[in-house]
């Protein structure tokens, strides 16, 4: 594995302005695909968000960390644990209500949301019980700079439980059709490479003075 998407959106910048919203789609599409896979069979993540993606050396992102993922069965087709980090539970998940996979197409949204903004959503609160109150994603500080494609895929995944699309409707929204190709991402991860060594040059040669 590369790294982490987190460690990617910190060298890239908001928006990773290195690529752009072609990129960004691309980097969607890639979990949307995982979670369909997932969701096809059941499976609830439960902890989304840019730590647990993963960037392979083929620029594909691959979703990690099943520590939290459950089944849904016939038996219990939702389940009401309150399990992941806060800042990109989806708001029925924070309150302890009954959920089912919808939870991490919110989770992939306040992670969309982060890459666009630079810091999780909601990230200044530290009042966990006020958290559990809240049930959609903080706009956005600048929407100017994003496309009309963009804006809506981010409201639908932040959308109410019912309302909002599954992976499979999502991969066909007009956001993710605009997705790159795989040697764009690749090219993404050398140049936020090449920033990293800068970065370590910088901080050894301010040692040296």
């Amino acid at each position: 594995m590369e790294r982490s998407l987190a460690e990617v959106c910190v060298l890239s910048g908001e928006g990773l302005e290195l690529g752009g919203e072609v990129v960004v789609a691309r980097l969607m599409a890639d979990v949307l695909e995982a979670l369909n896979y997932l969701h096809s069979r059941g499976v609830v993540h439960r902890d989304v968000r840019s730590d647990n993606l993963l960037f392979s050396t083929d620029g594909r992102l691959l979703l990690a960390d099943f520590f939290h993922a459950v089944q849904l069965t016939e038996e219990r087709p939702t389940r009401d644990e309150v399990v992941g980090v806060w800042y990109w539970m989806a708001p029925e998940l924070r309150a302890g209500q009954p959920y089912n996979t919808a939870v991490d197409i919110y989770s992939l949204g306040a992670t969309l949301w982060e890459l666009l903004e630079g810091v999780p959503p909601h990230s200044e609160i530290e009042d966990v019980e006020y958290l559990r109150t809240i049930r959609h994603l903080p706009p956005l500080s600048q929407p100017q700079r994003w496309s009309e494609q963009l804006r809506s895929f981010l409201a639908m995944c932040a959308e109410e439980p019912s309302r909002r699309p599954s992976a499979a409707a999502l991969l066909e929204s007009p956001f993710i059709r605009r997705a790159c190709s795989r040697s764009d991402v690749v090219a993404l991860l050398n140049r936020a490479r090449l920033l990293e060594d800068e970065l370590h040059r910088q901080e050894a040669a301010a040692a040296m003075i």
